[in-house]
């Protein structure tokens, strides 16, 4: 499988490192990548790009792979803040679309950056289209009240596999102290 740096017009170029992490019973592997994406510069008071390790999925029928999105929402969508997916922990072993699971990065201004654990359904592209054609649904933060309902101290740092019915593993903290996961689907836990 190649592992290879996505192309992106008006970005710096860097040497590449990439590490798969989980792969799936069609060979669609994901992981991690360098890539370069826009932050906040707090000192030049503007976006600049940075080379940063990006989520990202290698289809079993490409050589480029796709590269995952960030966190939207109010929680992200304020001046000086931006998310990137930075790890692809686990995929689901199902037909498509795919569940990919990991962790998103979110650097703000004032508070440095930090990580809380993503969800994502990705399409594959069709045979014989480029990587791009790939169609990534949006990216959520397990962490909202809308996904996941969260005893009070608790955070979902990040997400590391998921399975065929949308159970989730992962590492998070509660009350500051680190702790294993179990994320079940709300309509498993309201049954």
């Amino acid at each position: 499988m190649a592992c290879c740096r996505p192309q992106h017009q008006s970005a710096p170029r860097k040497t590449v490192h990439s590490r798969a992490n989980a792969i799936d019973s069609a060979n669609n592997a994901v992981g991690w990548s360098d890539a370069s994406v826009k932050v906040w510069n707090s000192t030049l008071n503007k976006w600049v790009w940075v080379n940063r390790d990006r989520a990202v999925v290698w289809w079993a029928n490409q050589t480029q792979p796709t590269v995952l999105g960030g966190l939207y929402g109010p929680a992200v969508l304020w001046p000086g803040h931006a998310s990137y997916a930075s790890m692809a922990y686990g995929i689901s072993q199902r037909a498509e679309p795919v569940v990919v699971v990991g962790a998103s990065s979110i650097s703000s201004q004032s508070a440095g950056g930090f990580l809380r654990a993503f969800w994502q359904r990705v399409q594959a592209p069709p045979i014989g289209y480029p990587s791009e054609y790939a169609k990534p649904e949006e990216m959520f933060n397990l962490n909202d009240a809308h996904l996941s309902w969260l005893p009070a101290g608790w955070i979902l740092v990040t997400a590391e596999d998921v399975n065929v019915c949308d159970y989730i593993v992962g590492t998070g903290s509660c009350n500051g102290v680190a702790q294993p996961f179990l994320l079940a689907p709300q309509a498993a836990v309201l049954q």
